[in-house]
């Protein structure tokens, strides 16, 4: 029975230990977050929706971690998230998470461990943005349409359709893509919908507007750019409130770019994100060309993601008579303005409507932009920029201003300076079939036919071949002309004689400050003086000696000519560049955390004595300018100037505003301030009289548990005056960044005096020890010692006496006195002596 009965409990115990591993193993995978990982965009977006739809806010709240989803970037593979509490995660290619949990309070918990891991990229959480209202002005009738083959405003202004028709190459096909709310089926915009598109809000390929914003925008382009080869992706990323995630409009960017968009239309805005940054950082090295809208909250473009980005277009709102609109937002990185009041587009709801919002002005600027690629589609996105600028009319103040930017693009204003040049304006050839190759440059290159008829004014002095080779036939001299098919000419002269000089190059680039020396050829060689005269047309670019040594002097361009004494002669053209490197930098000072985006002003850039041109010579990038810690400006040159240059300066954390002299005796001074929740520390300074500087006394590390911080300065001396500054230390990446100094001044308390009192002849003599440094003393008499102490008089200097004349005899009275020194005129006391009691005599 006992063994039957050591069966039996064995048995429940064996029994028990297999359920409780069985429900714990269970706990711990429930608790274990679930890791989905895909190596690929289009699998990352479609997971991502999924997510998004499983955790939909029901009701958003004002913060920032409403979608209870952070973003990571890693700067390792496999990051450790297995503690953050996450209870789904998606790993990403690029070292990608996306990390979903249950409350903002935990996700703000994730948020700032991840923060302070050191190999974590950037964290940041998945946040809403929303598309920019378009504030619909009303509704059009089709039958009140223009019958002109545009209906915005905008078009005419900006001069696209005169810009049009001199496009030479239209059979190419152009893509613009839309990231925006999906577009509509609509008749205006037949045959210009790819059918490529993608919703990412329902995860399929039926990107249809519930909002209206992207139909308008499409309407815009199409109406820019009439019976053209331009096409339009639709990607929606906006629901049909015209809210949209972070991360889906980031995917957006990338899938409209992996599809074919040579041009990108984003009118929309938020809060700087990096992940929608890397997203437009990838369309520019891809060469699409990115265009955006400057925002509506009359605000600065600073506060807003990606209108806040160097690197793209940005555009801010114009109306009919060439102002500013109201809501129009600006700031540094206004590229030009454009129309976006009243402009007439299509509806989702069919028909027709006028719009106001620099939404409708950023697809004017991009249809423009596709209409620069649909001459040269290799063209960077930063010449597009370039060639938009430059065909920009000023407005406002004089030159770039942070409202139009460089202007209102005016695109007959790039038509209006075509040309074709030679590179040679006159030529010297010998009567021995000698021979020189002309070539032919025309502006706006993208724009004008490449076909050139050449010709010569006496082939028998000169002939010209159908490539522009000009052959010597006699002496004289003849005019070679190039021609276009728009009847524009350049014409070289050509000299023809028994002796000629040429160079042995024609063109030459060199880098501020190098050499190099030009051969110069006779022919035939037997010219009997061989004299060459060498002379530079600006000497300021480039100089040449006796010997055609070249020497480069600054930036732009310089012909050198190389002369025979029978007026023959030569030319080559030297460009200068410089690299931007070598420019003089102003130093940039540490600059206060503000929470917002940094950009010190550079102030003008010279080389030499050239005053440089921002957008046109360089171009400015910031980066981590936003936190505490080291921001950097890169400084990219643009045209004749190359090379980088980067300044880095410190963003430091603002100055305690609460410090103060708690309290002070003869011998210490308390000092206290508040504390700033999530610093290191504070670094307390005292100022030496003999070095003349601030000597650093203490650091206090913060204490997360106090209401205050506090320090108390012990063994001081008497009566004397100590200043003091604290700096904020925050410590970011295991370097230690200190805020600008706040300060306080304090006399420490006076010794007090100690009185004798002595009665003669109806007086009171009072005198008293010297107390150092006090500048004078006040004597106060009561007739009690408890009742009211009168002031009476003072010693001043080094006094330490005073006669007391108005008393009466047989009376007592009471006296004390006070140590008073004076600065700044203000004085500061001791505190009273002893009370002294006396009968007069």
């Amino acid at each position: 029975m006992n063994k039957l009965r050591k069966i039996v409990i064995t048995f429940s115990i064996l029994t028990f230990t297999f359920i409780f591993l069985k429900n714990t193993t269970t706990i711990a995978d429930a608790d274990s977050p679930q890791m989905e990982k895909v190596d690929n965009y289009d699998d990352l977006s479609s997971e991502l929706s999924n997510l998004i739809e499983e955790n939909q806010v029901k009701q958003s709240s004002n913060s920032k971690y409403s979608s209870k989803r952070l973003i990571v970037k890693s700067k390792i593979d496999n990051l450790n998230l297995a503690d953050l509490g996450a209870k789904d995660i998606i790993s990403g290619p690029d070292n990608l998470y996306f990390l979903q949990f249950d409350s903002e309070k935990s996700t703000k918990e994730a948020f700032e461990k991840l923060n302070s891991n050191v190999n974590v990229k950037y964290v940041e959480p998945d946040i809403e943005l929303e598309i920019e209202n378009t504030q619909s002005s009303k509704s059009i009738n089709e039958s009140t349409l223009s019958k002109s083959s545009f209906n915005s405003w905008g078009v005419e202004r900006l001069q696209i359709d005169k810009y049009a028709n001199y496009l030479p190459n239209k059979s190419k096909e152009i893509t613009v893509g839309v990231v925006d709310s999906g577009i509509v089926n609509h008749p205006f915009l037949k045959n210009r919908i790819l059918s490529n598109g993608w919703d990412f809000l329902d995860n399929d390929n039926t990107p249809n507007d519930l909002n209206g914003h992207g139909t308008a925008m499409a309407g815009v382009l199409v109406d820019c750019t009439p019976n053209l080869n331009v096409k339009i992706l639709p990607v929606k990323t906006f629901n049909s409130d015209g809210k949209g995630s972070t991360s889906n409009i980031a995917l957006g960017i990338r899938y409209a770019v992996d599809n074919g968009a040579d041009v990108l239309n984003l009118s929309f805005g938020g809060v700087h994100h990096s992940f929608l940054h890397d997203a437009v950082e990838y369309a520019l090295k891809k060469n699409v060309v990115v265009v955006t809208s400057a925002g509506n909250d009359s605000e600065n473009v600073s506060y807003s993601c990606p209108a806040d980005m160097d690197s793209v277009i940005v555009t801010s709102a114009s109306t009919q008579s060439d102002e500013i609109a109201y809501f129009s937002n600006y700031g540094n990185t206004v590229d030009v303005a454009a129309p976006g009041y009243e402009i007439l587009t299509c509806s989702y709801k069919g028909g027709y409507t006028k719009e106001n919002g620099t939404s409708l002005s950023a697809p004017h600027i991009s249809a423009i932009a596709a209409l620069i690629k649909l001459a040269n589609p290799n063209m960077t996105p930063a010449k597009v920029e370039s060639l938009i600028i430059s065909s920009s009319e000023d407005f406002g103040a004089k030159g770039w201003d942070k409202y139009y930017g460089h202007g209102i693009p005016n695109m007959s204003k790039a038509l209006a300076y075509q040309k074709i040049t030679l590179n040679k304006s006159s030529i010297n050839l010998t009567t021995n079939n000698s021979s020189f190759k002309l070539n032919t440059t025309l502006y706006p290159y993208h724009v004008l036919d490449k076909n050139i008829t050449w010709s010569s004014s006496n082939e028998n002095i000169a002939k010209v071949d159908n490539n522009g080779t000009v052959t010597g036939v006699s002496p004289g001299k003849a005019i070679i002309t190039a021609k276009t098919s728009n009847n524009l000419t350049a014409k070289c002269s050509v000299t023809v004689s028994d002796y000629i000089i040429s160079l042995n190059k024609t063109s030459l680039n060199l880098d501020k400050g190098n050499t190099t020396n030009l051969k110069a050829t006779i022919t035939p060689s037997d010219y009997a003086s061989k004299k060459i005269t060498w002379t530079s047309s600006n000497k300021n670019i480039a100089t040449v000696d006796l010997n055609g040594n070249v020497k480069a002097v600054g930036a732009g361009e310089a012909t050198i000519t190389a002369k025979l004494d029978n007026d023959i002669f030569d030319t080559c053209k030297i460009k200068v560049s410089e690299n931007i490197s070598k420019l003089k930098y102003k130093t940039i000072s540490s600059q206060v955390y503000t929470g917002n985006y940094i950009k010190p002003d550079l102030g003008n850039l010279y080389s030499s004595k050239t005053k440089l041109v921002k957008g046109v010579d360089y171009k400015v990038e910031y980066s981590n300018n936003k936190s505490i810690g080291t921001a950097s400006i890169k400084i990219t040159g643009l045209g004749k100037y190359y090379g980088e240059h980067t300044i880095k300066f410190k963003i430091i954390p603002k100055a305690v505003n609460s410090f103060k002299v708690e309290s002070y005796t003869t011998s210490q001074v308390t000092l206290s301030c508040k504390p700033v929740r999530g610093s290191y520390g504070y670094a307390i300074y005292r100022y030496n009289v003999k070095t003349k500087e601030y000597d650093k006394i203490t650091t206090i590390k913060e204490n997360p548990k106090s209401n205050s911080v506090r320090y108390t300065d012990k063994s001081r001396a008497s009566g004397t005056i100590y200043n003091y500054r604290i700096k904020v230390i925050k410590k970011v990446n295991n370097e230690y960044y200190y805020g600008d100094y706040s300060k306080v001044r304090v006399i420490t308390k006076l010794y007090k005096p100690t009185v004798t009192l002595k009665s003669s002849k109806s007086n009171v003599n009072l005198s008293w020890n010297k107390v150092n440094r006090a500048t004078k003393y006040k004597i106060y008499r009561s007739t009690s010692k408890n009742g009211n102490y009168h002031y009476i008089g003072y010693a001043k200097g080094n006094k330490t006496t005073y006669t007391d004349k108005k008393v009466t005899k047989k009376k007592t009275y009471y006296y004390k006195v006070k140590a008073v020194r004076t600065d700044n005129k203000k004085d500061y006391y001791s505190d009273y002596s002893t009370i002294k009691i006396i009968k007069v005599k």
